[in-house]
Order: structure tokens, then sequence, then C-alpha cells
């Protein structure tokens, strides 16, 4: 209820905190009502807000309004703080449910790959638009299921995705060791080519995953 949590600054009236979600790379997520809409939301605000955090939010963002798609969180809108020592806050899609990391083992080979499955689609249309994720790791994708419908997965905190061009991460920001690509556990810059291969191997990781209940070792196959 109200009472178990508030919000890091204030913002506008119309939003009243219904709690705390969690938090990721980039900053805290809060439940929230959104008054003049008459709908819960998700809140996230920035960690340590700063110019350089600030765009990174803009940056996240524009990536979510770029796609439309069941696997990828909506953005609603941006908003400013009350106070000017404050930084922006995103205002998004309430997505509910267990996170992926709950599911490893737990789930048929047949009932893996379509999670999977639709969670690629998801990340193809991403890469349609000229983004990357980066960061596909099993605390990233919230399971949501609607009556009799098949469970759908759901990729968040697009913090660091960014657009295919030779870079390093973010510095700040790491990277889930178990789940991603070779490549990136080093701390060189990656080729523009192999960012879209990065998220597909992250997919195949999380695959993995989900039918054995262990993260890739370096003998994937014998875990099979």
């Amino acid at each position: 209820n109200d009472g178990d949590a508030s919000f890091p600054y204030r913002i506008a009236e119309r939003y009243h905190c219904k709690g705390f979600l969690g938090s990721g790379g980039s900053g805290l997520v809060f439940k929230a009502w959104d008054d003049m809409l008459q709908r819960m939301v998700a809140i996230k605000f920035i960690r340590n807000p700063s110019f350089v955090a600030r765009q990174r939010l803009v940056a996240e963002a524009r990536a979510l309004a770029k796609v439309n798609h069941p696997s990828i969180c909506s953005i609603y809108d941006i908003g400013e703080p009350v106070d000017e020592h404050s930084s922006l806050f995103m205002v998004m899609e309430l997505i509910e449910g267990p996170r992926l990391a709950e599911l490893a083992g737990k789930l048929t080979t047949t009932q893996a790959i379509k999670l999977i499955h639709k969670l690629a689609e998801g990340v193809s249309e991403l890469h349609a638009v000229g983004l990357v994720h980066n960061d596909i790791n099993p605390g990233n994708v919230i399971i949501t299921q609607q009556g009799n419908e098949e469970p759908m997965p759901t990729l968040i905190d697009l913090s660091i995705a960014g657009r295919p061009s030779k870079q390093s991460r973010p510095k700040g920001f790491g990277v889930t060791p178990l789940f991603c690509a070779p490549e990136q556990r080093e701390d060189n810059e990656i080729a523009a080519d192999m960012l879209e291969k990065v998220d597909i191997y992250s997919l195949g990781a999380l695959l993995l995953f989900l039918v054995s209940g262990q993260a890739p070792s370096k003998n994937p196959a014998a875990q099979l």
C-alpha cells in the first residue's frame, strides 16, 4: 500500500506510489497509480541523477517507443520532476509476474522453446529498428499469463540498449557474465556486426538455462 514505499523524489501529483518493484542497472522501479488515466503503471527513477543518466533514460525511452511488440515493455511517457535537482522519470507499462529465473528446470522443452521463440521475435523487432539490448538475462524477462492464454515473456530494462556501432559497455553498466557472449566478458570494443549476434547468443543461453536449470558452462553439450 501507499505507506510501504515512496518515490525517491517528488513528481507530478497524478502518480501515487503503490510499492517498490525492484532495481536494475540504471534505476529504481516503482508501482504507481495514474490518477489521470485511471490505471496502474511502472515508474522508473534514475539511481544517481546526472546529465549522462538523464541522456540514458531518454535513449531508453526512445528505444522502447520505436518498438511495438508484446515481448518488449511499452513506454507511456517521460516526466520532469517537481524539484530542480532531481532527474527525469519514465512511465511504463506495468508488467507483473515471475522472472524467467524462477522457471528454470520447471518447464517442458516445448514450453521453453515457445517462450524463447516469442522473446526472439521481440528482440528481432528491436534489431529491425537498429537497436541491440546488450544484457538479455533471466532477471530481465518477466513472464505474464492471462486466463488460458499461453505465457508471454516480456523483456525489460533497455538501459544499456544501443545502436550497432562499435562500442564497449557504458561505464558503470555490467553485463550478466553467465548469459553474455564470451567476447562481452572482455572489456574490449565489440564490432558492429557482432552486436546483434551477442543478443542471439544470450537467447540461446536462456533456452539452455530453461531446459537444464543451469546457466551455460564451458561445456554446454555435457550439461544437456
